[in-house]
């Protein structure tokens, strides 16, 4: 595998509402305590009519591979390191926690519009997008179009800890199936892509990310969140060589949390359950 491109998770801000409102720009080694004073200040009425009208947060519904910052934050992971075992992870204490602070930036503390739909990639929520959300929590995909948005002031910090400085970190690489006929030009081809600039992450060739080209593209005040966001990164994205199906259990675990159709234990007991069973 030859690797191409990578990405940590952050949080976005708009500075231009953290300025309207008169709230600081987060700093890196946040606080959860902090994150969640932040988007109460910066969840807004701003016409009287009793709805909201700015959010705090945008946060990306049941995305389970991202969830995996909040649980590691929390101290917990969800799977053995061998990755044979959820009994005592996924249904932990420590998980329990994380996804119940989740649930509650939704339901409790009402800092984060509803996900518009539970079944589509990041909750399929614009807020951010519109100039109606004051953060979202997400990877660089988005980041090269957030810079043209004119609705935004881009600022971009790393996630906030809890009893752990966490962050996830998603790859992507080449690969040449060994039953190829033409591994040399398979080769050659690999080496080609690979000398090619990412649109949506960050090129896991040093002399393409010091480039000029991308740091013209990614600004230097992102570079450095993301470069700092790298420091904290405890799990590489395990989707693929780890979990398998039993992630849509534990995504059905977090719909029905946030959802308020059952508590963080009774949801991670039963995805747990699901998961071990023959």
């Amino acid at each position: 595998m030859l690797p191409k491109d990578y990405s940590p998770l952050g949080i976005y801000y708009n500075k231009k509402i953290f300025d309207e409102f008169g709230v600081d720009y987060p700093q890196d080694g946040w606080t959860w305590d902090e994150f969640l004073a932040t988007a109460q200040a910066l969840t807004q009425d701003t016409d009287g009519d009793g709805k909201t009208d700015v959010w705090g947060i945008q946060l990306p519904g049941p995305w389970t591979t991202g969830f995996e910052y909040w649980v590691a934050a929390a101290g917990g992971r969800l799977i053995s390191e061998d990755g044979q075992s959820f009994v005592g992870y996924m249904d932990s204490p420590e998980t329990a926690a994380a996804v119940q602070f989740y649930a509650d930036l939704y339901n409790e503390y009402e800092v984060a519009p509803p996900p518009a739909d539970m079944n589509v990639f990041g909750g399929g929520n614009n807020e951010f997008d519109n100039g109606q959300a004051a953060m979202r929590i997400f990877g660089r995909w988005p980041q090269s179009g957030l810079r043209e948005n004119p609705n935004i002031d881009l600022g971009v910090v790393g996630p906030p800890q809890q009893a752990e400085r966490a962050n996830v970190l998603f790859w992507g690489g080449f690969g040449i199936h060994q039953g190829t006929e033409n591994p040399e030009a398979a080769w050659l081809w690999l080496v080609f892509l690979s000398e090619k600039i990412p649109q949506n992450l960050i090129p896991a060739r040093r002399s393409l990310a010091e480039s000029k080209e991308f740091q013209d593209q990614i600004g230097s005040d992102v570079a450095d969140a993301v470069y700092k966001s790298m420091q904290s990164v405890t799990l590489i994205s395990p989707e693929l060589f780890q979990f398998g199906d039993s992630l849509e259990y534990f995504s059905q675990a977090i719909d029905d949390i946030v959802n308020g159709t059952a508590s963080a234990q009774e949801a991670l007991d039963w995805a747990q359950d699901q998961i071990e069973s023959p």
